[in-house]
């Protein structure tokens, strides 16, 4: 596949994404339609970078009231992509279809209400995919607060594209939690603080309801086969004990044995707020309470992710749709973008079955070619991306992205 190289198209940023920049790289927005409404991005991309070399993908979710600027500042990871070379890419939430005036995800409700982001969310990992050189069996997601909920989302929902999540702050509503239904070996982390009085640890706040941390914890434990009995550690600080500046210790517990090697991880942060963990601490604009100062979320966090990918989990990434497979073939598939309303073109390849997918990969629509042209109608679908794929007797013939405006 021919990688894109969009590093000689980066654009001043505007509007709320000012980035206080702490690594060599490049920052390059970006934005798409999805739903029927328009979603931004940010990507960072490291100089070491290039586009022969497939790299893995690290997915940074801002919290409510955030935006990816002040989670990238929040939660560092461009020093650590310059020298590990990765790409970060890190999305905007919506105040739209979120039950909060603010800028977040729609997590806090029903699962259903979630669809909208992680429709938005998979289709950025198929164009950031489609865009760079990216290994797509060690793509991972992490966030803070509400970002730590999304990040739980991918992990419960989202099949086959995710080789490790890890959370800040963060947890699953109840009825989300209930619905949990993984499908691989799950590397899962959690940092939280017990003094944390928007996400509880122990549970629903007057702020939201939530599933308490160490119940998150053991089923991740118990999900993975890992051994119940963690290997407990003191957490060694970087520095002096500074318990007495951010008045919190750290504990560390680390599940081991686990299915092809999982591990399941919590930072305990005895008497830490709702905040990212940072050395030196970092002023963000966003959380309450005490900020760790023993540790950096971000550099154990990308530890954690650096020993796991998909196939070593035994699990096959499942990608979007090449746009550039079998182009020698002559089958069309045009206006696109459309209102919905396409029409396919087949020359030399009657007989052919035509299947469109959804951004989540479920299967909207499959029909056979038996003649030189026929409609497709996807206007009673949500706007969007689409995948099709068309294939006969002897195999795949040509698969792309269709986009529904």
């Amino acid at each position: 596949m021919k990688i894109k190289n969009y590093l000689s198209a980066a654009i001043i940023f505007t509007s709320s994404c000012v980035y206080s920049q702490t690594g060599t790289g490049t920052i390059i927005p970006g934005s798409f339609y999805s739903g029927g409404v328009s979603r931004s991005y940010t990507i960072y991309v490291p100089a070491i970078y290039k586009s022969s070399t497939p790299v893995p993908l690290v997915f940074n979710m801002h919290g409510l009231s955030g935006t990816c600027a002040k989670q990238m500042t929040a939660e560092d990871f461009s020093k650590i992509a310059d020298t590990a070379n990765f790409i970060i890419v890190l999305p905007q939430g919506n105040t739209t279809g979120q039950p909060l005036p603010e800028t977040g995800w729609n997590v806090l409700g029903t699962v259903a209400a979630g669809v909208a982001d992680r429709t938005f969310l998979i289709a950025l990992l198929d164009t950031v995919e489609s865009q760079y050189a990216i290994n797509t069996s060690r793509v991972y997601a992490t966030g803070y607060s509400e970002g730590g909920f999304m990040s739980y989302e991918f992990a419960c929902f989202i099949r086959s594209r995710f080789a490790a999540i890890a959370s800040v702050s963060g947890s699953l509503v109840p009825s989300g939690f209930t619905a949990c239904a993984p499908n691989q070996p799950t590397p899962v982390m959690e940092i939280h603080g017990t003094s944390d009085q928007i996400i509880n640890y122990t549970g629903s706040s007057s702020f939201v309801a939530s599933t308490d941390v160490d119940t998150m914890i053991n089923y991740w434990v118990k999900y993975n086969k890992c051994i119940p009995i963690p290997t407990t550690i003191e957490y060694l600080k970087d520095t002096i004990d500074s318990a007495t500046v951010d008045h919190s210790t750290v504990v560390h517990y680390v599940y081991t044995g686990g299915t092809k090697g999982v591990t399941v991880e919590l930072y305990k942060v005895l008497g830490g707020g709702h905040q990212i963990p940072s050395l030196p601490p970092v002023p963000t604009g966003y959380g309450v309470g005490n900020t760790n100062e023993d540790f950096t979320a971000a550099k154990e966090i990308w530890r954690f992710f650096s020993k796991y990918n998909l196939e070593a989990l035994g699990v096959t990434p499942a990608t979007g749709i090449n746009n550039n497979t079998f182009e020698k073939n002559n089958i069309s598939v045009y206006p696109n973008p459309s209102n919905g309303i396409f029409r396919v073109d087949v020359k030399n390849n009657l007989n052919v079955i035509i299947t469109i997918v959804n951004v989540l990969g479920e299967t909207v629509l499959e029909k056979k070619i038996s003649d030189t042209s026929v409609t497709i109608d996807l206007s009673n679908y949500p706007t969007g991306v689409y995948f099709y794929q068309a294939r006969n007797q002897a195999g795949n013939i040509k698969s792309g992205k269709l986009i529904v405006q």
